[in-house]
């Protein structure tokens, strides 16, 4: 529950920091023709070992959120659009050949990497139209095509890591059910045991002999005893019995606390939905 609310509480930041960003003035950019446009967020460039570690400059942005989950966000997205990228040396991953109009309404080649750790991720994104051909990322129109699109990016994390978390909620709700359903059998299981062992008592009752004036000369002592020896086995096994029935109570009880938990946060993350 606590992995839950933090998730969702980072969506909800990063949202409002996103709507911020959006409505900042001073994210602005100039063009040659001496034209402001508002900018998502700022465009940032730099230097990297690229693909073939040779130095180039890409485009790079900075989410937070885990790295590994924006790689995989940026991943399913384009094979969603029909893009599967090859892997590439320092993490890179090659789209060679592509006609993507959300970067270019040209065909090119494309690189992406995403680096960092599980509190932050930062994408690098390069575009080639050939080989060693790299575009220049001080092109206006190219710089427009991907501050939109690289800030886009926001929301695609943000649904890939509900999913996920969604997912990993729903799993362990499952889990937790068998788990019950599990132990609602052990429980049947004690239950059939304790009343086989009261019809086996009752039977032994009925049969005991039972020393009176009359007889009590006549029984063997030692019958006596193995009778009372057998009713004090019965007894201990139906106190076992009822401790056992005890536990599993107690557990079914916990598991049922486990249920309705992943019950609610599965409803909670769903409300949550970006």
């Amino acid at each position: 529950m606590k992995k839950l609310i933090l998730t969702i509480a980072s969506i909800a930041v990063t949202s409002i920091l996103f709507a911020q960003i959006q409505t900042n003035p001073s994210n602005q950019y100039y063009n040659n023709q001496n034209e402001y446009y508002n900018a998502q967020l700022p465009i940032n460039t730099k230097s990297v070992s690229g693909p073939n570690k040779e130095v180039v400059n890409v485009f790079y942005i900075t989410f937070n959120y885990p790295s590994q989950s924006i790689e995989n966000a940026i991943l399913e997205r384009l094979k969603k659009e029909g893009l599967e990228g090859k892997k590439m040396k320092n993490n890179f991953f090659a789209f060679k050949g592509v006609k993507y109009n959300y970067l270019w309404n040209r065909t090119f080649d494309f690189y992406i990497n995403v680096i960092g750790s599980q509190n932050a991720g930062t994408v690098n994104l390069l575009m080639s139209q050939g080989y060693d051909n790299f575009i220049d990322t001080n092109d206006y129109e190219i710089q427009k095509r991907v501050s939109d699109w690289l800030t886009g990016l926001d929301i695609d994390i943000q649904r890939y890591i509900h999913s996920q978390t969604l997912n990993g909620e729903i799993k362990e709700y499952e889990e937790a059910q068998k788990e019950l359903k599990k132990l609602n059998k052990e429980k049947s299981k004690i239950e059939s045991k304790i009343a086989k062992k009261d019809t086996e008592r009752r039977t032994f009752e009925a049969k005991r002999t039972v020393p009176d004036q009359n007889n009590m000369n006549s029984i063997d002592p030692n019958i006596l005893e193995k009778e009372q020896k057998k009713a004090n086995d019965l007894e201990e096994d139906r106190n076992k019995l009822d401790y056992e029935l005890k536990e599993i109570k107690q557990k079914i009880e916990a598991a049922e606390k486990h249920v309705a938990e992943h019950d609610k946060a599965i409803k909670e993350i769903k409300s949550a939905k970006p």
